[in-house]
């Protein structure tokens, strides 16, 4: 979840962000080095052949559940 909000607290506007995988299927081996936490276990969809860290850094941003929240929020305000 990304949001904007007033200095007082009110949130303005906010958009959430998703992205499909699986945790950890792989018999808990992590795989890959482009990543932290989760990453090396996390089995991206559709295929659930990668790992978040296996994939490349563009790979990543592209298919990102942040990278989707904010290009939702830019659309929100205009931008």
């Amino acid at each position: 979840v990304m949001c904007v909000a007033r200095p007082d607290g009110l949130i303005v506007v906010q958009s959430r962000g998703t992205v499909e995988g699986r945790d950890g299927e792989q018999g808990g081996v992590p795989r890959g080095d482009n990543g932290f936490g989760y990453d090396p276990l996390f089995l991206m969809a559709p295929a659930f052949a990668q790992t978040s860290a296996e994939l490349s850094t563009a790979e990543k941003n592209r298919l990102s559940h942040r990278a989707r929240a904010a290009e939702t929020l830019c659309g929100m305000l205009g931008r």
